[in-house]
């Protein structure tokens, strides 16, 4: 789909780790955070979740055989099976790249 996802391993050694985070979510058209089971229950997700919320980015939550909680239990997430071999026809079946898009647009 021509996109580009960020993952924490992308922040440089000895950079501010959630300096690092907040810039890369500001600068995302869209946030996907991963739930998982383990995921859902680390205070570092909500808080990431909560910026992407508090500066206006869409956050489309990717669910992993795992239920949005808090914030999230009012977002619909998408499902996808745990080896992302559905990932593609997932996110096109949701609309996902016309949310890109739009974003895009919005942030032009």
């Amino acid at each position: 789909m021509g996109l580009t996802p960020v993952w924490d391993r992308d922040i440089a050694g000895g950079a501010e780790f959630d300096d690092g985070i907040r810039r890369r979510i500001a600068q995302a058209h869209v946030f996907m955070p991963l739930l998982t089971g383990n995921s859902c229950d680390r205070p570092w997700v909500h808080q990431e979740i909560g910026y992407a919320c508090g500066i206006g980015v869409p956050v489309v939550p990717l669910a992993l055989r795992a239920l949005p909680k808090g914030m999230l239990s009012g977002i619909q997430a998408i499902d996808v099976k745990d080896d992302l071999s559905d990932l593609r026809q997932q996110l096109e079946h949701a609309g996902f790249e016309s949310q890109v898009l739009s974003s895009q647009a919005e942030g032009s």
